[in-house]
């Protein structure tokens, strides 16, 4: 992907755990403008 598009939003080194299951291991998420953007998981 080029990235022509301006940073809206980013979140760098996220990590989210359930108890002791770590599921997101340091993630980072660029939001960039005029673009859809959106993160499915089994839940829906």
């Amino acid at each position: 992907m080029t990235q022509t598009s301006e940073v809206l939003l980013q979140a760098n080194a996220v990590s989210i755990a359930y108890g002791d299951q770590l599921a997101v291991k340091t993630v980072t998420l660029p939001i960039y403008q005029h673009r859809i953007t959106s993160i499915i998981g089994p839940s829906g």
